[in-house]
């Protein structure tokens, strides 16, 4: 069963769209708990840059894992 699933087109653009939108949505949850707790850090561009940069690394590592599962 994990097998077909596996090689269905769907289930590899779900999740393709889907790590990154938890990735998105955890660091979304963390920027405004901070923001929240420490209000001149929403200001800081510096900051959101790095929430981006680190958001995007965290889903490049992870759809990287993902792929790995398949043999081309």
């Amino acid at each position: 069963v994990t097998k077909r699933l596996m090689e269905s087109g769907f289930w590899k653009a779900y999740y393709i769209l889907f790590i990154p939108a938890v990735v998105f949505h955890g660091l979304n949850g963390v920027w405004t708990i901070v923001t929240d707790y420490w209000p001149g850090f929403g200001k800081n561009k510096f900051a959101l840059l790095l929430f981006w940069a680190f958001g995007t690394l965290v889903s490049a590592v992870a759809l990287r894992a993902f792929f790995s599962f398949f043999q081309y």
